[in-house]
């Protein structure tokens, strides 16, 4: 389904990855480096720096973790699994 979707053979796509295995770890590992890119961005300290009331970074920090969700989220289950 994936050679499929990108437009190739299921040979190339094994010529990047070896088995099925890889593949799900490699989406898993994109997954997590971008939830973990949007939680960073609103742990900057400067978004909290003397703009909003701490209480509403906070709300914000938690309310962009369960937006992370959102991203692939079958993926999503087996990261939160």
């Amino acid at each position: 389904m994936i050679a499929a979707k990108a437009g190739l053979a299921v040979g190339t796509v094994y010529n990047y990855f070896d088995d099925k295995r890889e593949i799900v770890l490699e989406l898993l590992e994109e997954t997590n480096r971008e939830v973990a890119e949007q939680v960073i961005a609103q742990l900057d300290p400067e978004s909290w720096r003397g703009k909003t009331d701490p209480r509403d970074r906070t709300r914000a920090l938690i309310d962009a973790i369960f937006h992370t969700q959102k991203l692939r989220p079958g993926i999503q289950r087996i990261l939160w699994a």
